[in-house]
């Protein structure tokens, strides 16, 4: 892997990172990406994992082996990733540096196609056709740049969630949540005002119907207080689940291992449901359960 080194700087952060001119991307190590978006190893290990086993990206095609020198004066092989892995892991944590290292990035291999543009039109003629290759090569990179980073339609298979890992549950739970646009659908009968709090993230026309035991602790108060603030949501009651499951657009179903408000204390796994008949008789009873009416909505 043949590369030059170039410093990325955003306030108080400064990153060295693997620039590929003829490959026309960017390398970086998992410590570099956990460095950029301000995520621990692990998780970063974990969005990687997803993203080659959902088939999302080839690992062939992306991750490249590289020799490094330790502290200890040793060479270590060590695995770095492309500006598509990148790119998809921002999204995926939601870090703010995803698209300011996008804009980045753009720019230094457009600096870097131009540059070799030009070393190239001196021991040749200038021709109309490359320069079209040139511009059309530039928009590429951008186009596919700001596709990975707007990719909306991404729903992982898995996620496994650690013990004492709260932050990072939330954060990959709301990253489903925020992907909502027309419903959401919650049924844990443990619901509270933590709930609440961690479905926020949801779009303000989205409609929330949160099926719940006839012992939760949202009152009449939260409930309206969410509805001005965030609005469409209602609450019914139904005693008779003991599993989780959170149905996004009627479409996407995903069987929760416990309840969110605990979500990240203990280890736990979310799924995503794929027999069509489980998702068809969770369809029914959530239409069931409509009709019987809801003590809140808006």
């Amino acid at each position: 892997m043949n590369y030059e080194l170039v410093k990325f700087v955003n306030g108080s952060l400064e990153l060295e990172v693997n620039v590929s001119p003829t490959e026309e991307t960017i390398w970086m190590d998992k410590d570099q990406i956990g460095l950029l978006f301000g995520r621990d190893r692990t998780v970063i290990s974990r969005h990687i994992k997803n993203l080659f086993s959902d088939h999302e990206l080839d690992k062939n095609q992306v991750c490249a082996k590289n020799a490094r020198t330790g502290t200890d004066g040793k060479s270590y092989i060590i695995d770095y990733y492309n500006l598509d892995v990148i790119i998809a892991i921002g999204y995926r944590v939601k870090s703010p540096n995803a698209s300011i290292f996008r804009k980045w990035a753009s720019n230094v291999l457009r600096e870097y196609l131009l540059k070799g543009y030009v070393i190239n039109e001196n021991r040749s003629l200038l021709t109309n056709e490359n320069y079209l290759n040139l511009i059309n090569k530039v928009n590429f990179i951008d186009n596919r740049l700001i596709k990975l980073e707007n990719e909306k339609n991404y729903f992982p298979t898995t996620i496994i969630v650690e013990d004492n890992k709260v932050f990072d549950a939330v954060a990959y739970l709301s990253d489903i949540i925020s992907k909502a646009k027309e419903s959401i659908v919650l049924i844990d009968l443990y619901s509270d005002l933590k709930t609440l709090n961690t479905l926020k993230v949801k779009s303000k026309n989205v409609y929330l119907h949160i099926i719940t035991s006839s012992k939760n602790k949202i009152t009449e108060f939260d409930a309206t207080s969410f509805n001005n603030e965030y609005g469409s949501l209602a609450i019914s009651i139904n005693d008779s689940y003991h599993d989780r499951y959170l149905i996004i657009d009627n479409l996407i179903f995903y069987h929760l291992g416990t309840s969110i408000n605990y979500l990240g204390k203990k280890f736990s796994q979310i799924d995503k449901i794929e027999d069509d008949d489980v998702k068809e008789l969770l369809r029914k009873r959530i239409d069931e359960q409509k009709q019987k009416g809801c003590w809140s909505h808006n």
